[in-house]
Protein backbone atom coordinates (compact mmCIF):
# COMPACT_ATOMS: atom_id res chain seq x y z
CA UNK A 1 0.00 0.00 0.00
CA UNK A 2 1.48 3.63 -0.89
CA UNK A 3 1.37 5.89 2.04
CA UNK A 4 1.87 9.55 1.90
CA UNK A 5 5.50 10.77 0.55
CA UNK A 6 6.32 7.16 -0.08
CA UNK A 7 8.59 6.80 -3.55
CA UNK A 8 7.08 3.47 -4.55
CA UNK A 9 3.64 3.82 -6.48
CA UNK A 10 2.81 0.16 -6.44
CA UNK A 11 -0.46 -1.15 -4.81
CA UNK A 12 -1.32 -4.45 -3.40
CA UNK A 13 -5.07 -4.85 -4.91
CA UNK A 14 -7.23 -3.70 -7.26
CA UNK A 15 -9.17 -3.06 -4.16
CA UNK A 16 -6.25 -0.35 -2.61
CA UNK A 17 -6.39 3.40 -4.21
CA UNK A 18 -3.34 5.58 -4.32
CA UNK A 19 -2.91 8.23 -1.97
CA UNK A 20 -0.99 10.24 -4.77
CA UNK A 21 -3.02 13.14 -6.29
CA UNK A 22 -4.54 12.69 -9.13
CA UNK A 23 -3.51 14.28 -12.49
CA UNK A 24 -3.96 13.11 -15.97
CA UNK A 25 -1.57 12.36 -18.67
CA UNK A 26 -1.93 14.27 -21.91
CA UNK A 27 -1.75 13.04 -25.30
CA UNK A 28 2.29 13.60 -26.10
CA UNK A 29 2.98 11.99 -22.98
CA UNK A 30 0.82 9.26 -24.06
CA UNK A 31 1.97 8.70 -27.20
CA UNK A 32 6.05 8.79 -26.23
CA UNK A 33 5.09 6.16 -23.93
CA UNK A 34 3.05 4.13 -26.98
CA UNK A 35 6.23 4.72 -29.00
CA UNK A 36 8.79 3.17 -26.11
CA UNK A 37 6.18 0.17 -25.85
CA UNK A 38 5.94 -0.28 -29.83
CA UNK A 39 10.09 -0.76 -29.85
CA UNK A 40 10.10 -2.61 -26.53
CA UNK A 41 7.67 -5.32 -28.48
CA UNK A 42 9.25 -4.90 -31.64
CA UNK A 43 12.92 -6.21 -30.17
CA UNK A 44 10.89 -8.57 -28.69
CA UNK A 45 9.30 -9.73 -31.83
CA UNK A 46 12.05 -9.57 -34.03
CA UNK A 47 13.97 -11.58 -31.82
CA UNK A 48 11.13 -14.14 -31.59
CA UNK A 49 10.67 -14.11 -35.21
CA UNK A 50 14.08 -14.68 -36.11
CA UNK A 51 14.33 -17.43 -33.45
CA UNK A 52 11.57 -18.95 -35.23
CA UNK A 53 11.94 -18.59 -38.51
CA UNK A 54 8.85 -16.66 -39.21
CA UNK A 55 10.27 -13.41 -39.83
CA UNK A 56 9.06 -13.99 -43.84
CA UNK A 57 5.21 -14.76 -43.32
CA UNK A 58 3.55 -11.46 -43.45
CA UNK A 59 0.20 -13.01 -42.00
CA UNK A 60 1.64 -14.58 -39.39
CA UNK A 61 4.38 -11.13 -38.54
CA UNK A 62 1.32 -9.37 -38.61
CA UNK A 63 -1.53 -11.56 -36.49
CA UNK A 64 1.42 -12.33 -33.61
CA UNK A 65 2.86 -9.32 -33.31
CA UNK A 66 -0.92 -7.83 -32.50
CA UNK A 67 -1.75 -10.76 -30.23
CA UNK A 68 1.55 -10.09 -28.27
CA UNK A 69 1.07 -6.79 -28.20
CA UNK A 70 -2.62 -6.91 -27.10
CA UNK A 71 -1.00 -9.60 -24.63
CA UNK A 72 1.66 -7.16 -23.17
CA UNK A 73 -0.71 -4.17 -22.67
CA UNK A 74 -3.02 -6.17 -21.28
CA UNK A 75 -1.34 -8.10 -18.47
CA UNK A 76 1.22 -5.13 -17.81
CA UNK A 77 -1.63 -2.52 -17.15
CA UNK A 78 -3.82 -5.56 -14.84
CA UNK A 79 -0.70 -6.43 -13.03
CA UNK A 80 1.71 -3.39 -12.48
CA UNK A 81 -1.21 -0.59 -13.69
CA UNK A 82 1.35 0.36 -16.68
CA UNK A 83 3.56 -1.10 -19.33
CA UNK A 84 7.30 -0.40 -19.44
CA UNK A 85 6.90 2.76 -21.96
CA UNK A 86 4.47 4.09 -19.28
CA UNK A 87 6.82 3.53 -16.03
CA UNK A 88 9.22 4.97 -17.66
CA UNK A 89 7.53 8.30 -18.66
CA UNK A 90 6.27 8.38 -15.01
CA UNK A 91 2.57 7.32 -16.37
CA UNK A 92 -0.10 4.68 -14.87
CA UNK A 93 -3.37 3.31 -15.76
CA UNK A 94 -6.15 3.21 -12.94
CA UNK A 95 -9.46 2.03 -13.15
CA UNK A 96 -12.58 3.94 -12.11
CA UNK A 97 -11.67 3.85 -8.73
CA UNK A 98 -8.31 4.60 -9.32
CA UNK A 99 -6.89 1.60 -8.34
CA UNK A 100 -5.37 -0.24 -11.41
CA UNK A 101 -7.70 -1.61 -13.87
CA UNK A 102 -8.98 -5.33 -14.19
CA UNK A 103 -8.23 -7.57 -16.75
CA UNK A 104 -11.39 -7.29 -18.26
CA UNK A 105 -11.02 -3.25 -18.36
CA UNK A 106 -7.54 -3.62 -19.28
CA UNK A 107 -8.65 -6.23 -22.26
CA UNK A 108 -10.94 -3.71 -23.41
CA UNK A 109 -9.00 -0.93 -23.15
CA UNK A 110 -6.76 -2.33 -25.35
CA UNK A 111 -9.16 -3.92 -27.76
CA UNK A 112 -8.38 -1.60 -30.83
CA UNK A 113 -4.73 -3.55 -30.70
CA UNK A 114 -6.31 -6.69 -32.26
CA UNK A 115 -7.78 -5.10 -35.60
CA UNK A 116 -5.03 -4.41 -37.26
CA UNK A 117 -4.72 -8.16 -37.73
CA UNK A 118 -7.22 -8.16 -39.79
CA UNK A 119 -6.09 -8.63 -43.43
CA UNK A 120 -6.26 -5.72 -45.81
CA UNK A 121 -8.80 -3.18 -43.94
CA UNK A 122 -7.14 -3.71 -40.47
CA UNK A 123 -4.42 -0.97 -41.28
CA UNK A 124 -7.05 1.35 -42.52
CA UNK A 125 -9.64 0.52 -39.67
CA UNK A 126 -6.33 0.60 -36.76
CA UNK A 127 -5.49 4.30 -38.10
CA UNK A 128 -8.85 5.18 -38.11
CA UNK A 129 -9.58 4.41 -34.28
CA UNK A 130 -5.82 5.72 -33.10
CA UNK A 131 -7.43 8.89 -34.53
CA UNK A 132 -10.63 9.33 -32.90
CA UNK A 133 -8.97 7.88 -29.57
CA UNK A 134 -6.18 10.87 -30.22
CA UNK A 135 -8.62 13.22 -31.07
CA UNK A 136 -10.95 12.44 -27.83
CA UNK A 137 -7.90 12.39 -25.14
CA UNK A 138 -6.87 16.06 -26.81
CA UNK A 139 -10.79 17.23 -26.42
CA UNK A 140 -11.96 15.52 -22.95
CA UNK A 141 -10.85 17.96 -19.65
CA UNK A 142 -9.93 14.04 -17.96
CA UNK A 143 -7.81 13.47 -20.77
CA UNK A 144 -9.86 9.95 -21.53
CA UNK A 145 -10.10 8.61 -24.93
CA UNK A 146 -12.58 6.54 -26.26
CA UNK A 147 -11.15 3.47 -25.81
CA UNK A 148 -10.64 4.65 -21.58
CA UNK A 149 -14.94 4.97 -21.76
CA UNK A 150 -15.19 1.96 -23.10
CA UNK A 151 -13.18 0.25 -20.61
CA UNK A 152 -16.01 1.93 -18.01
CA UNK A 153 -13.31 5.02 -17.15
CA UNK A 154 -10.07 3.81 -17.05
CA UNK A 155 -7.34 6.83 -17.23
CA UNK A 156 -3.78 7.15 -17.78
CA UNK A 157 -2.17 9.65 -14.60
CA UNK A 158 0.55 10.89 -14.44
CA UNK A 159 2.56 9.16 -10.84
CA UNK A 160 4.37 12.09 -9.34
Amino acid sequence: MVTPGSESQEWASSEEAPTVPVRPAGLGVRFAARILDSVIVAIVMFCVLSILGLRDDVFVLIGLTAAVTYGYFVLCESTWGATLGKRLLGLRVTGPATARPSVGQSATRNAFLVVSAIPFLGGVVDLALRIAIAVTIAKSSSKQGLHDRWAGGTQVQHTS
